[in-house]
């Protein structure tokens, strides 16, 4: 919810309103997946620095998804303690 209310303060400071929210994964998936090949069940995972966002479909639509605490800060950082 703290997400949320941190989108909306700015929105109602400009005297603006929401009207819709999509959470990134599902965006992500509806920009770079195009309709005809979700029917080929794939999985979109988008490894941020902090988080990883992942967006998963089946016959067709996307069925699943989420994120994951685990990301590329944690990749780089175990990089750097083997080398």
């Amino acid at each position: 919810m703290v997400i949320v209310e941190s989108l909306l303060s700015p929105l109602q400071r400009a005297d603006l309103e929401m009207e819709a929210l999509t959470l990134e994964p599902i965006a992500a998936i509806q920009v770079l997946i195009p309709t005809s090949t979700r029917r080929l069940n794939v999985a979109l995972v988008d490894r941020g620095a902090g988080t990883s966002d992942i967006a998963i479909t089946a016959d067709g639509t996307i069925s699943a998804y989420g994120m994951a605490p685990s990301a590329g800060d944690e990749i780089t950082e175990a990089i750097s303690d083997e080398y």
